[in-house]
């Protein structure tokens, strides 16, 4: 009997420490053997793959798995870890029921890779929900420094957040970042951050295993926050910033968790050359954006930035969200940004007319010329203008402005317009 005993005790050691006999112990073997030692109380613990059964444990009540199997590789796909529902499951779990334990993997992007293998920058992290790995190139010894925040202004129940500090217009950096755990309550959403301050919610409903991917910009987002949400009521809006990429963003009262899409798009305009047009949608949230359920402004109107490098001198703003385009305004660029007003989205152009600005006798004309698509107008075309003298005109002019004789006319200036291409 005693022999016996010993051997039971030896038996149940293995299965409760999930060694490799454990696995061909029969669930007969496990209740007679811990019949026999007195101990009536065990579980099993059931480790499956992409739905297929792994290995199987019997475990002792309030026991752990020490030795965990090794998961099944999958092509194209990184083991993360094994989890129990939204936790993950190590050899220092207690095993207090049954368990069904899932392999959760994440899909490997072959270009993030390969930007991982050439950075000369890289930064990685664990915290309570996420892990991050910043990485990327930067230049002209720029001295970048990525770190965990303790604080996010703007955001409550944010978990986890880090950010980089001394970007500029060079760096080249992208953040990943892996859901690893989810809170017990509410939903886990990710939002980029700029200056310690949220910006704007990039992904919402979080689960395990899920990836989070965008570029970090010095005038746009440098960092990742993971935030806690109660999603039973949509907030209202506020005054904030919507960020599509970092050279076209949205400023004013806007969807505290809006989602900004902006897709280049070709049009023609009349009498304008067309530098760049966005096709332009908000969405409240991403319930809204499934749906194609677009936000427009309510009271106020937005202001839009643009940048492109193409953007130089006086440019004109065009909406188009029918069949004819609506003017909107005319702008200066600066350093490539071009600025204007919203009051509601669709398809916004920036372009720009043949116009030249000349001085005769201390007076300043803006002349600008406008011409239908079929004019043959070569793109590149330049006006020309300069002072002829009028003389001969007069009597025309006299008759034309219905002004009687020639003496009446005290002020004339006549320009000679043409349109230049290639000195031509």
């Amino acid at each position: 009997m005693k022999r016996f005993l010993a051997f039971a005790l030896a038996m149940l050691m293995l299965v409760q420490t999930g060694s490799g006999l454990a696995e061909s112990v029969t669930r007969e073997t496990y209740e007679a053997v811990s019949d026999a030692v007195g101990l009536s109380a065990y579980h099993t613990v059931t480790f499956t793959a992409d739905g297929e059964e792994v290995s199987t444990i019997f475990a002792a009540d309030g026991a752990t798995v020490v030795s965990l199997p090794e998961a099944p590789l999958a092509e194209g796909k990184s083991f993360l870890g094994w989890y129990d529902e939204n936790r993950v499951f190590t050899s220092d779990t207690i095993v207090d029921r049954e368990k069904e334990i899932r392999a959760i993997y994440t899909t490997v992007d072959s270009t993030l890779e390969a930007k991982k293998a050439a950075a000369d920058f890289r930064y990685r992290d664990t915290g309570s929900c996420a892990m991050v790995d910043i990485f990327g190139t930067h230049k002209e010894n720029q001295e970048l420094q990525a770190e965990k925040l303790d604080q996010v202004a703007g955001g409550e129940n944010v978990t986890d957040a880090w950010a980089v500090s001394g970007l500029k217009n060079n760096a080249d950096l992208t953040v990943e970042a892996v859901v690893t755990a989810l809170p017990a309550e509410g939903e886990l959403c990710a939002y980029s951050v700029a200056d310690g301050a949220i910006l704007q919610r990039i992904a919402e409903d979080l689960s395990i295993g899920d990836t989070v991917v965008f570029d970090l910009a010095m005038k746009g987002p440098d960092g990742i926050a993971f935030v806690i949400e109660d999603r039973t009521e949509e907030p209202e809006d506020i005054d904030g910033t919507l960020y599509a990429n970092e050279d076209l963003y949205v400023t004013g009262k806007i969807p505290g968790k809006g989602i900004i899409e902006a897709e280049p798009v070709t049009i023609t305009i009349d009498g304008e050359e067309v530098v760049a047009a966005y096709d332009i949608r908000i969405y409240a949230n991403e319930k809204q954006r499934a749906e194609g359920r677009t936000w427009q402004p309510a009271d106020q109107k937005v202001q839009v930035h643009f940048f492109d490098e193409a953007f130089t001198g006086r440019l004109n703003i065009y909406h188009i969200d029918g069949e004819m385009p609506e003017y909107v305004t005319t702008v200066e660029a600066r350093e490539g940004w071009v600025e204007f007003e919203a009051d509601r989205f669709s398809i916004y152009a920036v372009t720009r007319s043949i116009e030249k600005t000349i001085t005769i006798g201390g007076n300043t004309y803006h002349i600008t010329v406008a011409y239908g698509q079929n004019a043959g107008v070569p793109e590149g075309a330049e006006l020309h203008v300069e002072e002829v003298s009028g003389e001969k005109y007069l009597s025309e002019t006299a008759a034309v402005l219905e002004c009687g004789e020639e003496d009446a006319i005290f002020y004339t200036k006549f320009l000679d317009i043409s349109l230049v291409y290639e000195g031509e």
